[in-house]
């Protein structure tokens, strides 16, 4: 029947004007006039024929619906007077409904002849593999398993590495981040990233991120005004991924605050974007926006980058590191405002088990859990009880910190996770990212509260987040971008639940 016949037919049975209307169209009282006018405006609704030619997320009447009222899609319909989603599609063809961007969920204001889909694709087709449309958002689609395996905090967002190897991200959009096709609105929710493939492992950087793939390769997205995504370019942003170099034999990756780093088969050290702290150990100063090898770095077991200083750890527990100097952060013995230092081996530390790299300091530890740190101490980041602007160039062993199994380094605090799953973070807390009450700096180790042990931490800019054992994502700290992803914007000292991640 045709789609005007199946209109009027629609209105006349509704209005009880017809007796023996067809299986499936309401015959009268079963809808108000203003839902008559409703379905009138909407253009029909498409009755048992097109509910055989129906895609997944598509909503048809069934055949069994006699004496059926219109409809109900969750609580994201949209009224016929809205103007949004699929509204200027025509309904000649699918191809008209188009339009949602990507991270939003929308019913198609559509008649017959179009899907009327809770999609959230560029192409208008229904959220992506493993997200589902959740609270007007594409999320990362519940498991029986955990929700999350790591996390990664960046500037002002944050993402998450699923079970099956999916991303999704939450927070700043503007240099596109988020990796979801936009850079129009930050999203307090997580949304899902389009990523090249099966994730092994997440990093983030201020205001990009990448990804290491299963088969080895490397992805980024994010700003790519230093040539930090690696593809080549050093202008506008990548708001999805795109593969990094060629490079196809990556083992792990890590992102400093505008540059890149990949340690790859052979334990060779590579590197790109920003350079003018001589982070990429090349005979220039230069971003460079392909992967280039670092000079001389051999026997690479895993690399930080900070601001503008990187450090490399070797197969033998030494550590090397190179770049500008301003704080100590090389650690070789001296500090100097315009000092940029060549690689060197950091004295006084051997047998390390890891390594992190802060705004302007670093951190090594042991397979005891014994941590040292060097560089700036301007937030009591090194936990001498108090802060000094004097720098520390040398390595320190903390205070009051034991059995720690990983460090994660901000721009001026940081946090450790203990072999028992406890988590305590130190240093600047003026929006909260050390727990406790905000405001101020740490100068003692805070214990944070996850409800839970802990499995994994990152820490942002200002903002710091943890994977708990039940794969549960919990932030705390600045959030005026969303980038605790608790759906809100307000700071928060206390840890907040990621929206959608409940643990298994």
């Amino acid at each position: 029947m045709t789609q005007w016949f199946r209109r009027w037919l629609w209105l006349v049975c509704a209005a009880g004007a017809l007796t023996g209307c067809p299986h499936g169209v309401p015959a009268g009282g079963n809808f108000s006039p203003a839902d008559a006018k409703a379905a009138a405006d909407v253009g029909g609704v498409a009755g048992p024929d097109a509910a055989a030619d129906a895609a997944p997320g598509d909503v048809p009447v069934t055949a069994d619906a006699a004496n059926a009222e219109l409809p109900v899609v969750q609580t994201d319909v949209v009224t016929a007077d809205a103007k949004t989603g699929f509204d200027a599609c025509g309904c000649a063809s699918d191809s008209n409904c188009s339009g949602v961007a990507l991270g939003t969920c929308q019913v198609a204001k559509c008649g017959a002849g179009c899907k009327c889909t809770v999609g959230v694709a560029p192409d208008g087709s229904a959220c992506g593999g493993g997200f589902v449309c959740q609270s007007g958002k594409c999320l990362a689609a519940p498991t029986p398993g955990p929700w999350a395996k790591s996390v990664a905090a960046g500037g002002s967002h944050s993402c998450a590495l699923h079970p099956g190897g999916t991303v999704s991200c939450w927070g700043s959009s503007w240099q596109g981040q988020l990796g979801n096709g936009s850079t129009d609105v930050d999203s307090p929710v997580p949304v899902p990233v389009g990523v090249l493939g099966p994730v092994t492992q997440l990093v983030a950087g201020s205001t990009h991120s990448c990804a290491l793939h299963s088969g080895g390769k490397v992805s980024c997205w994010g700003d790519r005004f230093n040539g930090q995504t690696g593809s080549g370019s050093n202008s506008g942003y990548a708001t999805v991924p795109e593969l990094a170099g060629t490079m196809a034999d990556v083992l792990s990756i890590a992102a400093g605050t505008n540059s890149s780093f990949a340690v790859r088969n052979g334990a060779t050290a590579w590197g790109w974007g920003n350079g003018n702290g001589g982070q990429l150990l090349q005979d220039t100063l230069a971003s460079q926006s392909d992967p280039v090898q670092l000079a001389s770095m051999l026997d690479v077991k895993s690399v930080c980058g900070g601001d503008h200083h990187a450090c490399a750890l070797h197969d033998n527990g030494t550590v090397e590191c190179w770049g500008r100097n301003t704080d100590g952060q090389v650690g070789h013995g001296t500090t100097g405002q315009n000092e940029i230092v060549k690689a060197g081996l950091v004295d006084g530390v051997s047998g390390i088990a890891n390594i992190a790299c802060g705004h302007v300091n670093t951190c090594a530890w042991d397979d005891a859990g014994t941590v040292w740190c060097w560089g700036s101490n301007i937030s009591g980041q090194l936990l001498t009880g108090n802060y000094g602007t004097s720098p520390v160039n040398a390595p320190l062993q903390l205070q009051g910190l034991v059995s720690v199994s990983a460090l994660a380094a901000g721009q001026t605090h940081a946090c450790a996770l203990g072999k028992s799953g406890d988590i305590a973070c130190w240093g600047d807390n003026a929006h909260g990212q050390c727990g406790g009450s905000s405001g101020g700096d740490a100068y003692k180790p805070i214990t944070i509260s996850l409800g839970g042990k802990a499995t994994a931490v990152s820490a942002g800019t200002q903002h710091t987040c943890a994977v708990r054992e039940d794969g549960a994502v919990l932030c705390w700290g600045s959030n005026n971008s969303g980038q605790l992803g608790n759906a809100g914007k307000d700071d928060s000292a206390t840890p907040v639940l990621v929206v959608g991640s409940a643990g298994k």
